[in-house]
């Protein structure tokens, strides 16, 4: 072992017989997840709980509060949610395809579409989480889903709880979790710090745009009151005109919003297109 990290012979490896999985530790098992995880089905009737959780894909499980506004609107009939515990993994039954689960640290209440699960004996929940998050193992699921829409396809609990794995002895699974907290923390560190810096350039990027197309390029020119709010000033030379005086024609044509077909339930509505 150098570092925490296990490093093995080849020959101490073995086939797994899991087309997406390869090779594995010689003294690893097989085993299916249900094995190793049991689902929670418990109603928030009574009312337990009004924390309502939500789940996305880049920042796992959090309060809705936290959300902003993103991702449909909750409901406040708490008794239709499903409870969820502290250290419980959650999976959005229709969105764990592109990577919708998460490891809970909060207790509260999920919508009836997800599904929630906690760890057996000998388990450590937080290595599941990582299986969970692991692309190969979400595009293995995709064998099972099912729906109309691409961004909406379903996968049942059965079949998540049945798909075979490798499992490690609990310390194993320990280490393993242990590093990839130290490893991820790491890494996801870096990658806010570059989306922070993104998001300067395209503020950047947007003033460049603004001065250029309002001010023009000449920084002597003499400026005058455009009487418009937003734009300021402009060149003295410059006219202002309308934009149906300058454009042919314009045009919107159909404006889709995907995340509004459905609600909390899953259900299918239809106001999520709109023509103009």
């Amino acid at each position: 072992m150098i570092m925490g990290t296990v490093i093995r012979l080849e020959n101490e490896m073995k086939d797994s017989g899991i087309d997406w999985y390869g090779l594995m530790p010689a003294n690893w098992e097989i085993k299916p997840i249900y094995a190793s995880l049991d689902e929670i089905n418990q109603k928030n009737n009574p009312i337990i709980t009004t924390n309502i959780l939500s789940l996305t894909n880049t920042d796992g499980v959090i309060p809705y509060s936290e959300r902003g506004n993103q991702g449909n609107k909750s409901k406040e009939n708490y008794e239709e949610y499903k409870v969820v515990y502290q250290n419980t993994i959650v999976a959005n039954s229709m969105n764990i395809l592109i990577g919708s689960v998460g490891l809970s640290m909060y207790e509260g209440c999920v919508s009836p579409v997800y599904y929630v699960y906690c760890a057996k004996s000998n388990v450590d929940i937080r290595y599941m989480n990582y299986l969970f998050q692991m692309e190969q193992f979400q595009k293995k699921l995709r064998q099972f889903a099912n729906g109309i829409l691409e961004i909406r396809l379903r996968v049942s609990s059965h079949d998540i709880l049945h798909q075979k794995v490798a499992m490690p002895r609990l310390s194993e699974q320990q280490t393993i979790a242990d590093y990839l907290d130290e490893k991820c923390s790491k890494i996801d560190n870096i990658i806010a710090e570059a989306n922070a810096s993104i998001e300067e350039y395209k503020e950047l990027k947007q003033t460049v745009i603004f001065e250029a197309v309002t001010k023009g390029l000449d920084k002597n020119v003499e400026m005058k009151d455009s009487e418009n709010l937003i734009i300021g000033k402009i060149p003295k030379h410059w006219n202002m005109a309308k934009v149906k005086n300058v454009a042919t024609r314009i045009t919107v044509g159909v404006v889709v919003t995907p995340a509004s077909y459905f609600d909390d339930k899953g259900n299918i509505g239809v106001q999520g297109v709109q023509t103009r």
